[in-house]
């Protein structure tokens, strides 16, 4: 009778991915429902998506014509947060695996 082959043991994702992941998706639900404040959401889409990750001038004017929103501006601090969570995250799982 032979032996079962050894299955690897899995890795499992660390916790500040997770964080990372989390950071990620509510950066892009707060960025989506205040930006579609302004002409809906697909309109100007191109314009608006650059600030998931930056604040340039064209941000700035929608963000001065949404000064009266009930959803607080947008900042892509909470983005980049995300991000840095998210590589930590991913190094911490590479150096478990190594």
């Amino acid at each position: 009778m032979s032996e079962p082959a050894a299955t690897p043991a899995r890795v499992r994702t660390p916790i500040a991915a997770w964080v990372g992941w989390l950071l990620w998706v509510l950066s892009l639900v707060w960025w989506y429902f205040y930006y579609s404040q302004y002409i809906g959401g697909l309109t100007l889409f191109e314009q608006k998506f650059v600030c998931v990750a930056v604040t340039t001038d064209v941000c700035l004017a929608i963000q001065q014509k949404l000064v009266m929103s009930a959803i607080p501006a947008y900042h892509p601090q909470l983005f980049w947060a995300g991000v840095v969570f998210l590589v930590l995250g991913l190094l911490q799982r590479r150096s478990r695996r190594a």
